[in-house]
């Protein structure tokens, strides 16, 4: 017996065939087949990310709690800095994990009460000159040129660029681009208050060396208006994701959780209600500032017992007066020094 090893030939199904096979195999005539293959791009992770773009988001809302100032907050502003340094440096911030245990929730009910929305015109954009390169030039006949031997010209293409995918990538092996979280309370989702907030990120950003003039948002109504305005008038590149794609902002949706969970870990260790969120998001923000300038956090712990010195505003106080208080550190106002509240109050 002799074996042929040779694949055997299927004929070609007819068109009345194909249909009754559920529009398989692959036909290019088939629309019903084309239609159905077609994909979105895929969502994978950039390998070379643009360094200095601000992402920003919003989370919430959140139960009304007290923050600095005695107004009452319910959402919070994140953002994701990216910053390129070298492989071997200390600013890094430590990955975060999943809580295990019951932390205390802040979250919103369904029943509550929002803000009412701000709707606001945009200003209308000012429409491109046409008909500036429009004027017909005359192009000349280029001269004949002896054509270089067949694949030389592609052989000497290659070998440039395997040159500088060489160099790129001794470039890229010195540096890497990391991500640094940011986040700040919000009395409400309007864009006068995220245009607020924002600046207040951004200036706080310069003042630690980061300069940023690129942020990327969604389309959420906080980030239109005055948002873009601003954005427009002091020179800042905005870019927005579109619309039926959220997970383009996967970069900001990962940060809003990845900072919830470090506030429910800060109030879980302090065992704090839900009503202290916007003082731990304070405390976590400058956690995080700490570790993207290097420095060490050399505070109490959040809600903790200290003893301070009492101011001496009266001169006909006593000298024996007790001069000291027993307070209790509560968080971050300003990113400048620590707040403590009185036990008592």
């Amino acid at each position: 017996m002799q074996i042929a090893h040779c694949q055997p030939k299927l004929a070609p199904l007819s068109w009345q065939e194909h249909l009754q096979h559920g529009h398989v195999p692959f036909r290019r005539d088939c629309l019903v087949y084309q239609q159905s293959l077609q994909q979105e791009p895929p969502h994978r992770k950039v390998k070379h990310p643009l360094g200095g773009v601000l992402s920003v988001d919003t989370a919430g809302p959140f139960v009304r709690a007290y923050d600095a100032g005695g107004y009452k907050t319910a959402y919070i502003l994140v953002g994701v800095l990216t910053w390129t340094v070298p492989k071997n440096s200390p600013l890094k911030e430590d990955d975060v994990e999943e809580l295990e245990v019951e932390a205390p929730n802040f979250d919103a009910n369904k029943g509550e009460e929002q803000d009412q929305l701000q709707t606001e015109d945009e200003p209308a954009g000012h429409e491109p000159v046409q008909g500036i390169f429009d004027d017909p030039e005359d192009e000349s006949e280029e001269p004949e040129v002896q054509r270089a031997p067949e694949g030389e010209v592609e052989r000497k293409k290659e070998k440039v660029e395997e040159k500088k995918e060489g160099e790129e990538e001794e470039k890229s092996a010195e540096f890497e681009t990391r991500v640094f979280r940011l986040a700040a309370p919000m009395y409400s989702k309007k864009a006068k208050e995220a245009t607020m907030v924002t600046m207040d990120v951004l200036l706080r950003q310069r003042a630690d060396g980061f300069h940023s003039g690129h942020i990327h948002s969604d389309q959420g109504h906080e980030f239109q208006g005055q948002f873009k305005v601003w954005c427009r008038e002091r020179g800042i590149h905005l870019t927005r994701t579109p619309g039926d794609d959220p997970r383009s902002t996967g970069r900001a949706e990962c940060a809003v959780k990845t900072i919830k969970t470090q506030i429910r870990r800060v109030l879980l260790q302090a065992v704090a209600t839900g009503s202290w969120w916007p003082w731990a998001t304070r405390f976590v923000n400058e956690l995080n500032r700490a570790a993207r300038i290097g420095k060490r956090p050399d505070w109490p712990p959040f809600l903790s017992t200290a003893m301070i010195r009492k101011r001496k505003w009266r001169r006909r106080m006593s000298n024996i007066c007790v001069r000291h208080l027993k307070t209790m550190v509560i968080g971050f106002y300003l990113m400048v020094n620590v707040l403590v509240s009185l036990s008592s109050s």
